[in-house]
């Protein structure tokens, strides 16, 4: 096991230009890296270190940092960077990797990002999901006449108070994670289950059953939930 300090704040410097990036409008040329760069950082000042609170775990999707990208709400795309996704405060931090520095990325001018591992993992925004969890970004699995959308948080389980042994039972973090079916300003969230499943799916309930029993899915596999969506999708076609 290992500590974790969770900060009130991050402190960070301005970028002075130093990642590579390719940036793309909407006629494939390219614009000045380090200006771009600085449009999306927020620079963070301060560090409180008697607001550190000590828990076990990470606050991080994953520890390491990941290759990735970045899509600007301008149409700006950096590739080839160092990612880190915060998922207890929501911060996604990139690094310079000449200076060995982090920078907090603006979600705010942020459209969407990648995070590159065994899979691509490719987070968008999303306003009916946001108006339920206040939070930016989400993981889409599937985009298509209904998508799939995979929601993860970090949260602090305490111990109990009441435990004969509270030292040992420290703070940590833990991951929740839900999956749900969004179709313009509606939802449906997934929950475990066959029928629960294909319940959400209420106008072609009959053929989701068939395929996904002729088919042996596992509605606990996300792999098998995407087939499931696709086969929606040539079914409204």
């Amino acid at each position: 096991m290992k500590n974790l300090y969770i900060y009130a704040a991050f402190s960070f410097l301005l970028i002075s230009g130093n990642l590579k990036g390719q940036v793309v409008n909407d006629r494939a040329t390219q614009i000045n890296t380090s200006k771009a760069l600085i449009d999306i950082v927020t620079k963070i000042q301060g560090l409180d270190n008697s607001k550190e609170t000590e828990v076990e775990g990470t606050p991080f999707l994953y520890d390491d940092w990941s290759q990735g990208s970045i899509t600007t709400t301008n149409g700006a795309i950096f590739t080839d960077i160092k990612l880190k996704y915060n998922l207890y405060n929501e911060q996604l931090i990139f690094l310079n990797e000449k200076s060995n520095e982090p920078f907090l990325v603006d979600l705010d001018k942020l459209q969407e990002f990648n995070i590159y591992g065994l899979d691509t993992l490719h987070f968008v925004k999303n306003t009916v999901l946001s108006s339920i969890f206040n939070t930016h970004f989400f993981q889409l699995l599937y985009s298509g006449p209904v998508s799939l959308f995979k929601v993860q948080s970090k949260e602090i389980l305490q111990f109990d108070a009441n435990s004969s042994s509270p030292t040992s039972n420290p703070p940590r973090l833990i991951t929740r994670s839900s999956l749900f079916l969004v179709n313009d300003d509606t939802y449906c969230e997934l929950k475990k289950g066959r029928k629960k499943v294909i319940s959400c799916f209420d106008d072609h309930k009959v053929e989701m059953e068939n395929f996904a029993k002729k088919n042996k899915l596992n509605f606990n596999d996300e792999r098998d939930l995407v087939k499931l969506f696709h086969a929606y999708e040539v079914i409204v076609e």
